[in-house]
C-alpha cells in the first residue's frame, strides 16, 4: 500500500486503559513491532489490534497475538512497546512470563507488580485452543510524513480508502501462480496458497467485514513484498502457524478466531451486552438490536416475545457466545415461569458451562448460570459465578450487589461461629 498516497493516524492510548482478555494463540513472530496499541470492539467482542508505526518510515512486519498485545498494554507505561521476538513462549503462563521478561520488555519485580495490581491478564485462560485455531489480519497503509500523522484520521478510514485505489496490478491469481516458482515461496509459513483468486476471496471474505474485496485490497499494493504479506494473511487466516513475515510490509494485526462459540460482547449491565458498537457490517447491527429486544422482552416477562429476538440476533451472528448464553437463560426462564423445578434445569446450567470453558470471559454466561444455580440453591456455586461476573465487568451492578450481600450475610455468621467456639473453650477450660 503507497507511502505517498495514504496516512495513518499514530494516536496515543489512555496509560490507565485496561483491556480484558480473550482467547487466541499467544505466537508472536520473528520480527519486532514498534507501535501503539489501538484496540476497536464491534458487537461480537471482536477485537482488531492495530499496530500504529512509532515512526512513518520504519515499520517492522509482525503478526501479533491479542493477549500479549493486551497483556503488554496493561501495564503501566506501556504507551509505545517495541515487542522483541518471543517465539519460544509456550502455552502456559510461566513459559510465557519468562520469554516476555527474556525479551527484556518487563522484568520479575515489574511482572509482580503487575500481577499483585491485577494488570496482567489471566494467561491460563488464553492457551486452551487447538493447534488449528484461526485468526484474520488486517493490513494498513505506510504513513507517509510526519505531517501526515498529525492529522486525525481515523485508522480504519485510511485503510479503506488505500484499499479501494486501484492500481491496475495483476490480478491475485496471476501474482500467486508466479509466486509458487519463485524464490518467496521456500519462505516460512507459505504452505497454504489460496489455488485461485475465489479460494482467496473466501478465505478472506469476513476479514474485513464485507466492506473490501480481495481484488481492491491487491490493487491497492505497491510493491511485490506487501502483495506476497497479503497472500500470507490469507495463508494464516486459514491455518495458523509459527512463520517469519518478510520485512517492509505494512503492519499487520490480529482479531480473535472464529469457533463453535465465537467472540463474545460484554454487558455493561447485569444480564446484556452492550448497546451498540460502531460496526460497518449491518449484520453486526442487526444482531446487536435484536439482542436488545431481547433484553428488553426479557425484563419484561414476555419470554415468547424474548426467545424470538434472541433466535433473530443468533441468526446474524450464531456463534456468539454472549447471544448463546442469554438464548439458555431466556429458555431456562421461560421452564421456570410454566412450572419447572429449578433442580431440573440441569441441561441449561451445563450448557452455560460449556459456553464458559471456551470462552472464558463471557460475563453474561457467568451471570445467567449464577442466577440458575441461585435458585437451585447452590448459593457457594452462584456467589463464585456472580463473583466472576463482577470481576469481568465491575459495572455489572447486580452481580456486585449479589456478591455484598453475601458477604455481609456471612459476617455475622462467622461472628457468632467465633463466639460460640469461645464459649465452648472457655466451658471446657471451667470444667478442667
Amino acid at each position: 500500500m503507497s507511502s505517498s498516497n495514504t496516512a495513518l493516524t499514530a494516536q496515543q492510548p489512555d496509560s490507565t486503559f485496561r483491556l480484558r482478555p480473550i482467547r487466541a494463540f499467544a505466537h508472536l513472530l520473528e520480527h519486532a513491532v514498534t507501535g501503539v496499541v489501538e484496540v476497536v470492539e464491534t458487537p461480537t467482542r471482536i477485537h482488531r489490534i492495530w499496530l500504529h508505526a512509532g515512526t512513518p518510515t520504519h515499520i517492522h512486519t509482525a503478526v501479533v497475538c491479542a493477549p500479549l498485545v493486551e497483556l503488554l498494554a496493561a501495564l503501566p507505561g506501556a504507551d509505545v512497546t517495541t515487542l522483541n521476538t518471543l517465539t519460544n513462549a509456550s502455552s502456559n503462563e510461566t513459559a510465557l512470563a519468562d520469554a516476555v521478561m527474556t525479551a527484556g520488555i518487563i522484568n520479575a519485580d515489574q511482572l509482580r507488580a503487575a500481577r499483585k495490581h491485577q494488570q496482567l491478564l489471566r494467561l491460563d485462560r488464553l492457551f486452551r485452543l487447538p493447534a488449528d485455531t484461526t485468526f484474520r489480519v488486517y493490513f494498513l497503509p505506510h504513513p507517509a510524513t510526519d505531517e501526515q500523522l498529525d492529522h486525525n484520521i481515523d485508522s480504519r478510514e485510511v485503510f479503506l480508502r488505500a484499499a479501494q485505489q486501484a492500481c491496475n496490478r495483476d490480478t491475485v491469481d496471476g501474482y500467486i501462480d508466479r509466486l509458487r516458482d519463485s524464490p518467496l515461496r521456500t519462505a516460512p509459513g507459505l504452505t497454504a496458497i489460496p489455488d485461485s483468486f475465489s479460494s482467496a476471496e473466501r478465505l478472506v471474505a469476513d476479514m474485513l467485514d464485507d466492506t473490501v474485496t480481495v481484488a481492491e485490497l491487491l490493487a491497492a499494493a505497491d510493491d511485490p513484498l506487501t502483495v506476497h504479506n497479503v497472500v500470507f494473511a490469507l495463508s494464516m487466516s486459514h491455518s495458523i502457524r509459527r512463520m517469519s513475515l518478510l520485512p517492509q510490509a505494512p503492519v499487520a494485526s490480529t482479531r480473535q478466531p472464529r469457533r463453535p462459540t465465537a467472540a463474545s460482547a460484554r454487558s455493561n449491565r447485569s444480564c446484556d451486552v452492550p448497546r451498540s458498537y460502531a460496526s460497518t457490517d449491518h449484520r453486526h447491527a442487526a444482531a446487536s438490536h435484536a439482542f436488545e429486544r431481547a433484553e428488553t422482552a426479557l425484563r419484561q416477562l414476555n419470554y415468547p416475545a424474548a426467545r424470538e429476538a434472541i433466535q433473530s440476533a443468533l441468526a446474524q451472528q450464531p456463534n456468539n457466545p454472549t447471544y448463546q448464553a442469554m438464548e439458555v437463560f431466556v429458555q431456562a426462564e421461560e421452564k421456570l415461569a410454566t412450572g419447572h423445578a429449578p433442580n431440573k434445569l440441569t441441561q441449561e446450567v451445563a450448557d452455560l458451562s460449556r459456553i464458559i470453558d471456551a470462552f472464558p470471559d463471557t460475563e453474561l454466561a457467568y451471570y445467567s448460570r449464577a442466577r440458575l444455580r441461585q435458585r437451585q440453591r447452590r448459593i457457594s456455586d452462584a456467589m463464585r459465578d456472580f463473583a466472576m461476573a463482577a470481576e469481568l465487568n465491575p459495572q455489572n451492578s447486580h452481580a456486585v450487589a449479589e456478591v455484598r450481600r453475601h458477604q455481609a450475610a456471612q459476617a455475622p455468621a462467622d461472628e457468632g461461629q467465633k463466639r460460640t467456639v469461645s464459649n465452648m473453650l472457655k466451658n471446657w477450660l471451667q470444667r478442667s
